[in-house]
């Protein structure tokens, strides 16, 4: 969706995604400059900076109720030498891509996913894409977070929901294909996932971001944005 965002602070990447047309646009911009302000005092604090970002958009929307109904995913990662820490709210992903094989780190926070986890609704049903957990939506941030190791070459992806719907099951190939000609710079790989998902997108506005060791061995998040293509 047109007002996609992303950021990084340090070691700390997040990618936000609006829902509710511009209303979500307007909760990106406020949830965004919370994040960077939350994460300049504390770099590593992921969830913390997420709970600041709702608190923000909460606090705007009793001031302004024109904001009521906007909210917006929320994915990013703290990366460290040896661990990453992954914080979540919404549909947007994250993905490890470790030797050969990609990983979804994250699982969409939307009302079908909740009833199946709570085996309230047969599998097959056709899932609605309600979110049931967003930047903005009530006054309670539920933040999901997961840390695992990390080992050396891993590179991982934050992406808005599109980009996934966009490569289908074809992902995990194109992948492939794409480290394989950037020789694992983030940056590279970025531009070209973007490429990919744009080739196959149906208008919607895409968000990358890659982060992985730089070339001088250092932790260096690296981003890109692409634009609908009637733009």
């Amino acid at each position: 969706m047109k007002g996609d965002a992303y950021l990084t602070v340090r070691s700390t990447s997040v990618v936000l995604d609006p829902v509710g047309g511009a209303r979500g646009e307007r909760v990106v911009r406020l949830a965004r400059d919370a994040c960077i302000e939350a994460l300049d005092l504390a770099p590593a604090d992921l969830p913390g900076a997420l709970e600041a970002a709702n608190a923000r958009v909460r606090e705007a929307a009793r001031e302004d109720t024109s904001l009521l109904g906007g909210t917006c995913s929320a994915v990013g990662v703290v990366l460290e030498p040896t661990s990453v820490t992954v914080a979540w709210m919404g549909d947007a992903c994250a993905l490890r891509y470790r030797g050969t094989t990609l990983t979804l780190l994250t699982q969409p926070h939307v009302l079908v996913r909740e009833y199946q986890r709570m085996a309230m609704l047969d599998p097959e049903f056709p899932p609605p894409n309600l979110l049931v957990r967003a930047i903005g939506a009530r006054d309670d941030a539920e933040v999901e977070v997961r840390s695992e190791a990390v080992l050396p070459g891993d590179l991982f992806l934050l992406a808005t929901d599109a980009v996934l719907r966009a490569f289908g099951d074809g992902l995990d190939d194109f992948m492939a294909q794409a480290v394989a000609r950037s020789g694992r710079s983030a940056s590279a790989l970025s531009r070209e996932l973007l490429a990919g998902a744009w080739a196959r997108n149906d208008g919607n506005v895409l968000t990358v971001l890659v982060t992985g060791e730089g070339d001088d061995d250092e932790l260096r998040p690296v981003a890109a944005s692409s634009f609908p293509k009637s733009a």
